[in-house]
């Protein structure tokens, strides 16, 4: 039985979850009673998050992206955020990964895989009865057509639409990335990942044969750090830190403090490193 994943900006004092939740909990008693499901068959619903911020795609594929990988394999992800259909915006439901994914098609499905192809797409055509919560049943429709083995049945194929991603500018001697995340500890997570600074680093130090040092600026040249970290506690409380977090992307942060409040840092900052050769 299949463990299905629920992201969204639906806080728990409204009833979109509930509602959602309660479907869900229903189609499962049915398939028991129809002899899909044995009484052995244990089900979950796992909340990824429910306070990503309204009608934030690049927030919640940020956050599904990095949490999806940790599930087990066969796992239903529902990306709830803005996740009404549209006639240039249909759902769908895909497969990449060993995941499925139901969402709206709108370009946030390349974003989520990084622009690699997935294995199947299948168009979630919108009830003949519209209402202001269609997505509900497209969810539903998703998960009987996952766990009934009947996609490639109930549903018909098509494309993923593209999104341009956002990655940074590698250079002969810097990387430009910007933030991308802000966590609930005020930690700014950036675009730049392990493998960008190693692969531009030994490139800079090529013609030198050393490793060259280096400064990360953030946001100008008034925050400057000159070296990476293992982790919070390589400085002291108060103090300025950077180093790359349990995803492989550069974090900055204040051990025991709030960075983006302190240094007025939103997702709109731009993080320049500049290596010296």
């Amino acid at each position: 039985m299949p463990m299905i994943t629920i992201t969204s900006d639906w806080n728990k004092n409204d009833y979109y979850l509930p509602m959602l939740k309660g479907r869900l909990l229903s189609y499962f008693t049915v398939c028991r009673e129809r002899g899909i499901l044995s009484a052995e068959d244990d089900f979950r619903i796992v909340d990824v998050s429910d306070r990503i911020k309204a009608f934030d795609i690049c927030e919640a594929c940020f956050i599904l992206k990095h949490a999806y990988q940790s599930f087990p394999p066969g796992t239903i992800h529902l990306l709830a955020v803005n996740s009404e259909p549209c006639n240039s915006s249909r759902m769908a439901l895909v497969y990449a990964n060993g995941h499925y994914f139901v969402s709206v098609n709108d370009g946030r499905f390349s974003l989520l895989l990084d622009n690699k192809e997935p294995a199947a797409v299948f168009a979630l055509d919108s009830p003949e009865k519209k209402s202001s919560f269609s997505a509900l049943d497209l969810f539903c429709k998703a998960v009987e057509a996952v766990v009934e083995h009947k996609a490639e049945i109930l549903l018909r194929p098509c494309a993923v639409q593209s999104a341009a991603a956002e990655y940074p500018v590698l250079m002969g001697d810097r990387i430009i990335g910007r933030i991308v995340y802000i966590d609930s500890y005020g930690n700014a997570i950036t675009n730049i990942t392990k493998e960008d600074f190693l692969k531009v680093r030994i490139a800079a130090g090529a013609a030198r044969e050393a490793e060259p040092d280096f400064t990360i600026f953030v946001r100008g040249p008034y925050l400057k750090i000159s070296r990476i970290c293992s982790g919070y506690d390589d400085v002291a409380g108060g103090m300025d830190v950077a180093f790359f977090n349990a995803a492989d992307l550069l974090e900055i942060a204040i051990n025991n403090g709030n960075f983006a409040e302190v240094e007025g840092i939103d997702t709109t900052a731009e993080v320049l490193i500049k290596f010296n050769i």
